[in-house]
C-alpha cells in the first residue's frame, strides 16, 4: 500500500465515522444515551425492600421468573450505579462511532438488553450452586459487558474495512502480497488474542467490601456479544470465512482459559479456601 493509498484510506476511515454519526436518528440517541440511564436511575431509587422481593435475583428463590432479566436493571448502590452506567455511556459512544450496520446494531441491542440477563442469571444459578453457596445477584454490567465485546469488534471492522477483500482473495496473493496477508492475520489474532483478554479480566470474581464481583456474569455477558457478532457474520452472504475462523478460535480459546479457572475456584471455595 502507497503512501497515497494510505492517507485516502485515513481519510475514508474518518468519513465513516462522520457518516456514522449522522445515520444514528433522534430516536436512538434519545433511547440509549438518555431512557436507558434514566431508567437505571429510577429502579436505584425505588426502596431496598421492593427491589429485594421483587427485582433482585436469588439462587434460592428462582421461580421469582420476573427477576432473572429485572435484576440486571437494578442497582442498591450510588458507587455500583453510576459505575456501570459510566461504562455503557462510555462503549455505547464507540459503538455510535464506529458502527455502520443497523441490523447488526439491532440484533445485539436486543440480545444484550433481552437475552443476556437471562443468561446471566442461569450462570450465576449454575456456578453458585457449584459453588455450594447461596447469592443474589444485580446490576447492568451483564449487559455492559455485552456491549464492550460489541464495541471493540466493530472498531476492528471499521479498521479492517479496507482490507478485508484481502481476506477473500487469498489464492491470487503472491509475494510480498502474501506475506503482507500473513503479517496481517498475525497482528489481527494478536488484537483479538488481547479483546479476549480483556473479557478474561471482566470475568474475574474481585472481592470488595461485603460484597463480590459475578464475574460469571460479565464473561458470560461478554462471550455471547462475541457469540452474536459471529453469528451474524457467518449467516451474511458476503462472509469472510478467513476471518470468521479466526474469530470462532479466539471465542474458543477464551472459553478454554476461563473454564479452568472457575473450576479452580470451585476447588478452593468447596474446601474451604475463602
Amino acid at each position: 500500500m502507497g503512501k497515497q493509498e494510505l492517507i485516502a484510506g485515513v481519510k475514508e476511515r474518518s468519513s465513516q465515522i462522520s457518516n456514522n454519526l449522522k445515520s444514528w436518528s433522534k430516536f436512538e440517541w434519545v433511547l440509549f444515551f438518555v431512557i436507558i440511564p434514566l431508567l437505571l436511575f429510577v429502579v436505584f431509587l425505588l426502596p431496598q425492600n421492593v427491589k429485594d422481593v421483587y427485582l433482585i435475583f436469588n439462587t434460592t428463590e428462582i421461580f421469582q421468573v420476573h427477576t432473572i432479566i429485572l435484576h440486571a436493571y437494578t442497582h442498591s448502590t450510588f458507587d455500583h450505579l453510576i459505575g456501570n452506567v459510566t461504562f455503557y455511556i462510555f462503549v455505547l459512544a464507540v459503538i455510535f462511532l464506529f458502527e455502520n450496520d443497523k441490523k447488526r446494531f439491532w440484533i445485539l441491542m436486543g440480545c444484550a438488553f433481552l437475552l443476556v440477563p437471562v443468561i446471566n442469571a442461569v450462570f450465576t444459578f449454575i456456578f453458585w450452586n457449584f459453588l455450594n453457596k447461596d447469592t443474589t445477584s444485580q446490576g447492568f454490567s451483564g449487559i455492559a459487558a455485552t456491549l464492550s465485546a460489541y464495541a471493540l469488534m466493530a472498531f476492528i471492522f471499521w479498521g479492517l474495512h479496507d482490507v478485508m477483500p484481502m481476506f477473500r482473495n487469498t489464492t491470487k496473493l503472491k509475494g510480498r502480497e502474501y506475506i503482507g496477508y500473513t503479517v496481517m492475520c498475525v497482528l489481527l489474532a494478536i488484537v483479538i488474542g488481547c479483546i479476549i483478554l480483556f473479557g478474561f479480566q471482566l470475568g474475574q470474581f474481585i472481592s470488595g467490601e461485603n460484597v463480590v464481583s459475578n464475574g460469571i456474569a460479565h464473561f458470560s455477558g461478554f462471550i455471547v456479544g462475541l457469540l452474536v457478532l459471529f453469528l451474524y457474520d457467518i449467516l451474511q452472504e458476503d462472509r469472510i470465512i478467513n476471518f470468521d475462523v479466526m474469530f470462532a478460535i479466539s471465542i474458543l480459546m477464551g472459553l478454554y482459559m476461563y473454564i479452568p479457572y472457575l473450576q479452580k475456584l470451585i476447588t478452593v471455595v468447596n474446601l474451604g479456601g475463602i
